[in-house]
């Protein structure tokens, strides 16, 4: 099993049940490439197990178990696979149903398994820790990694910094090293302590976050990544990676997080003194 969430839907148990084993390919929204599940067990108003839409995992499973009274319902959504989990398609099977059953993203997380530590609050929104690394080279050019949202191609392309959440019971410090080999395949012993902080709201995958951002220094000579540590979501959405000058940062037009990274790089906003690999 790789998700095991419930959600609160305003609507009674008869209207859900309904839903999830009558017509679903208009409310599901389908999509070139899925197809619409078919109904391995149902229980009137108690339980639904979905076979797979999700074209990259057609062997899972989706499990419905619903609990309520009159005019409301909790629906717990349990995605079970034998293969590498595809938050891609959880994340926007959840979206679909918050949109056809009232869709106030009112979640609460029975459990996790193989994500870092996030925390979804009662308005929808996805709370995230995450160390980040400025990794700069004896030139003072920062490795970035170029990234995209695979369920919004449209919303092209960006650079941004080695990182990601932090695990449960995990320091940041050990979340910026243990980020910083599983991306780039770089192992270092100590990253210091924090230069910059932020906190930001982003969507990625049809899921809204607000993430506390810490960043750390890393000075190393210029490598090519190893990409062999990287996620599912990693191999979607890393299109490439690049040493960048602060020059060639100011001069470009492309988009770059965080947003003030040329003043981070380019003005001593960054020590030398930080920790180094060489």
């Amino acid at each position: 099993m790789f998700a095991d969430r419930t959600h609160h839907f305003s609507v009674g148990k008869d209207y859900v049940f309904d839903a999830l084993t009558g017509s679903r390919d208009r409310w599901l929204q389908l999509q070139p490439g899925e197809v619409e599940p078919a109904i391995l067990e149902a229980v009137p108003n108690s339980r639904v197990v979905w076979s797979s839409f999700w074209p990259v995992s057609p062997t899972d499973t989706i499990e419905f178990e619903l609990t309520g009274h009159a005019g409301w319902t909790d629906l717990r959504f349990r995605w079970f696979t034998d293969s590498p989990p595809d938050e891609r398609g959880i994340a926007i099977t959840r979206q679909r149903l918050n949109r056809k059953f009232g869709g106030d993203l009112r979640a609460v997380i029975t459990g996790i398994f193989d994500e870092p530590r996030v925390f979804e609050t009662t308005d929808g929104v996805v709370d995230r820790l995450a160390a980040r690394l400025l990794v700069l080279d004896e030139n003072g050019a920062v490795l970035l990694l170029k990234g995209t949202d695979p369920a919004r191609p449209d919303r092209g392309t960006w650079w941004f910094t080695p990182g990601g959440g932090v695990d449960d019971g995990e320091s940041l410090a050990d979340a910026a090293r243990r980020e910083l080999h599983e991306e780039t395949g770089l192992i270092v012993a100590d990253v210091g302590s924090p230069v910059f902080d932020r906190e930001l709201h982003f969507d990625f995958e049809w899921q809204h976050f607000r993430q506390s951002e810490h960043f750390f220094v890393v000075h190393t000579r210029q490598f090519a990544i190893d990409e062999h540590g990287w996620t599912d979501v990693e191999r979607r959405s890393i299109l490439g990676h690049r040493w960048w000058t602060p020059d060639e940062i100011a001069a470009s037009s492309d988009v770059f997080f965080p947003e003030n990274l040329f003043d981070l790089v380019g003005r001593g906003g960054v020590s030398s003194s930080e920790p180094r690999t060489d």
